[in-house]
């Protein structure tokens, strides 16, 4: 999971507090919890994203493969295991 909204949220509300107070204030319980709130809001729906995307890409390489032929099957297998030799 991408941790990019965990560190760049946090790094942009401090800006924000910054150039709109002057300073960084010191924080109370409330702000602990307000930011507790909006990391576990936003990892949430990462991992909602995430899971739909993955599903979506298993779907598409599930009807990709359907449309191949019994003939063409070996072939491709073939193929795979030529460039995975030539990898190594």
């Amino acid at each position: 999971m991408s941790s990019t909204f965990l560190f760049g949220f946090t790094a942009g509300i401090l800006l924000y507090f910054f150039a709109e107070d002057g300073e960084l204030r010191r924080m109370g319980s409330l702000d602990f919890f307000v930011f507790l709130i909006n990391y576990l809001i936003g990892i949430i729906l990462k991992y909602v994203m995430n899971n739909y995307t993955i599903k979506f890409q298993v779907r598409n390489l599930e009807l990709c493969f359907s449309d191949l032929d019994e003939n063409v099957l070996p072939l491709v297998s073939r193929n795979i295991d030529t460039q995975q030799k030539k990898e190594q």
